[in-house]
C-alpha cells in the first residue's frame, strides 16, 4: 500500500469514527485541548483558575473592541492617544481652572447649608454628583445640575451603576447576551419576553448621556458658545485639523467618555481622600494647618489654583496616601505582551497573553511600602525613598497607559479637597460605620459615607 493510499484509509477511517461516534470524536478533541493547555503551553506554570485555563469565555465581548481608553496594545493606543493628548496635557488643564472652581463653589455653598441646619450629608451621593457636574463644566461649560437640585436626576446614577453591574455579569458570558437578543430566546415561555431588557440594562444610561453629548455638539456646531475653551471646543477644533483621522464619531466618543471615565473614578478618590483624613483626627488637623500658614503667608489664594497645590506638600501626601490605599478600579490593568513574548519572573510569555497588574494588590507591598503598608500613614510620602513609591504608584494606570484624564482628576481634587479642609471640621455621622461599605463592580464604590458638617470660626 503507497503512502497516499495509508493517508486516504486513515482519513476515511478518522471519519467514520466521527460520523459514528461524534460525541467520542468531540470528546477525544477536548481532551487533546486540554493536555495541551494543561501540560505544554507555554502559560501552564502560571498560576490562576483552572477553568480560566481552558476557556476565555469569562472576558468581556464588548470590552475587547478597542478605543482609546480601553485598547491594551502600544501601537493602537500610542496613535489613538497621540490625537488628543494635548487637549488632556497639565498645560491645557489648568486653563480650566475656572470651570471647576463652579461646581466647588455650588458644593460648598450646600455644605454650609448643612451645617448651619445640622443635617447629616452622605458624601457617597454629594460627592458623586459634584464629580459629574464638574465633567460638565469642563466638556461642555454647562453643569447637569446635581448640586443645584441636590438629587440624582431621573436616577442617573443609579442606572449607571446598574448598568455597570448588569454589563459585568453578562461579560462573563457574553455569548449568554448574544443568545438573550435572539429570537429563540424569545420563544421560551415566560423568560423570553426579558431578553430586550436585558440590553435595556446595559444601553439606557449609556444612550441618556451620549444625547446630551449630542445636544452640546450640535449647540456648537450650531455657532452657540463659540467662545468657549472646553473640551468640546477642543475636540472641535481637532476635528477641523484633521478630519482623516478625528472624525464627528470620535468627538461624540470622547464627549460620552468623558462623563463617565471622569466621574466615577474621581468622585471614588474624593471620597477616599476625606474619609481616611476624618477617620485620623491628627492628619486633619496638621493637613488645616499646612493650608492655615500658607493663607498666612500669601502662597494660596481663597480658590486654590493647582500650582498653589503643588507647593503643599502634605496636601500632595494626603491624595497619595488615600488613592494608594483605595484605587478607584478593583480590577486588574490588562495589557498584551508584545511580538517576541516576554519573561517575566523567569517564566516566559509568548505574544499576544493578556497580562496585568492589580493596584489594590501592588499598593500594599510591604517590600515597596513597607511593614506598614495597609496602616494610613500620609508622611510615608515625605521621606527619602519616596521616589520609589511614586515609580509604583498606579492609582492612573502606569506608563504610555497612564489614565488619559489624570490631569483633569488631579486638578478637580487638588482643588476642592483644601477647599473643604480650610472651611470645615468634618466628622462621621455613624462613628461606629455599621453602615458603611465599599462594592466593586470594576470601579469600587463606598456607600453610606455620610458626615456632619461643622463650619470652622476662622
Amino acid at each position: 500500500m503507497t503512502e497516499t493510499s495509508r493517508h486516504v484509509v486513515s482519513v476515511r477511517a478518522f471519519s467514520s469514527l466521527v460520523i459514528s461516534h461524534p460525541f467520542l470524536a468531540a470528546f477525544s478533541v477536548i481532551a487533546l485541548y486540554v493536555t495541551y493547555v494543561r501540560l505544554f503551553t507555554p502559560l501552564r506554570k502560571i498560576p490562576g483558575p483552572f477553568f480560566g485555563s481552558l476557556t476565555r469565555l469569562w472576558k468581556a465581548g464588548k470590552s475587547h473592541k478597542w478605543d482609546i481608553f480601553s485598547d491594551p496594545t502600544f501601537e493602537g493606543h500610542a496613535s489613538n492617544k497621540r490625537l488628543v493628548s494635548n487637549s488632556y496635557s497639565m498645560n491645557s488643564v489648568v486653563e480650566l481652572d475656572a470651570y471647576v472652581q463652579r461646581p466647588i463653589n455650588r458644593l460648598i455653598e450646600r455644605m454650609d447649608d448643612h451645617a448651619r441646619l445640622g443635617k447629616e450629608m452622605n458624601f457617597s451621593d454629594w460627592l458623586a454628583w459634584f464629580a459629574f457636574d464638574v465633567m460638565g463644566e469642563v466638556s461642555f461649560s454647562k453643569q447637569f445640575g446635581f448640586l443645584e437640585e441636590g438629587r440624582d436626576i431621573d436616577q442617573t446614577l443609579q442606572g449607571i451603576e446598574n448598568m455597570i453591574w448588569s454589563g459585568i455579569v453578562l461579560a462573563e458570558l457574553p455569548e449568554l447576551y448574544d443568545f438573550s437578543q435572539s429570537r429563540w430566546f424569545r420563544m421560551i415561555p415566560v423568560v423570553g419576553q426579558y431578553g430586550a431588557s436585558l440590553n435595556f440594562l446595559i444601553d439606557v444610561k449609556t444612550d441618556y448621556y451620549r444625547q446630551k453629548a449630542l445636544g452640546f455638539i450640535a449647540q456648537r456646531r450650531n455657532g452657540n458658545c463659540v467662545d468657549r475653551r472646553d473640551l468640546l471646543s477642543r475636540f472641535l477644533q481637532l476635528e477641523k485639523n484633521n478630519p482623516a483621522k478625528f472624525d464627528e464619531l470620535d468627538t461624540q466618543i470622547l464627549a460620552t467618555l468623558n462623563i463617565f471615565a471622569g466621574s466615577d473614578t474621581t468622585s471614588i478618590a474624593l471620597r477616599a481622600i476625606l474619609y481616611f483624613m476624618i477617620k485620623d483626627q491628627r492628619v486633619w488637623d496638621k493637613l488645616q494647618k499646612e493650608l492655615d500658614a500658607a493663607v498666612v503667608e500669601g502662597t494660596i489664594s481663597e480658590a486654590m489654583t493647582y500650582n498653589e497645590a503643588q507647593k503643599m506638600p502634605f496636601l500632595q501626601a494626603c491624595i497619595k496616601e488615600a488613592m494608594r490605599l483605595h484605587p478607584s478600579l478593583g480590577t486588574q490593568h490588562t495589557r498584551l505582551v508584545p511580538k517576541g513574548g516576554v519573561t517575566i519572573d523567569g517564566r516566559y510569555l509568548p505574544a499576544k497573553t493578556t497580562v496585568g497588574i492589580n493596584a489594590w494588590v501592588m499598593h500594599r507591598q510591604k517590600s515597596i511600602f513597607g511593614d506598614d503598608a495597609d496602616q494610613y500613614r500620609p508622611e510615608r510620602w515625605l521621606e527619602s525613598n519616596r521616589g520609589e513609591l511614586e515609580r509604583h504608584f498606579m492609582s492612573f494606570g502606569y506608563g504610555a497607559h497612564v489614565c488619559l484624564g489624570k490631569n483633569i482628576a488631579l486638578l478637580e481634587i487638588t482643588k476642592v479637597v483644601p477647599q473643604i479642609v480650610r472651611r470645615f471640621n468634618l466628622r462621621l455621622a455613624d462613628p461606629s460605620e455599621k453602615e458603611s461599605y465599599c462594592i466593586s463592580h470594576t470601579f469600587v464604590h463606598q456607600k453610606n459615607f455620610k458626615v456632619i458638617c461643622e463650619a470652622r470660626n476662622k
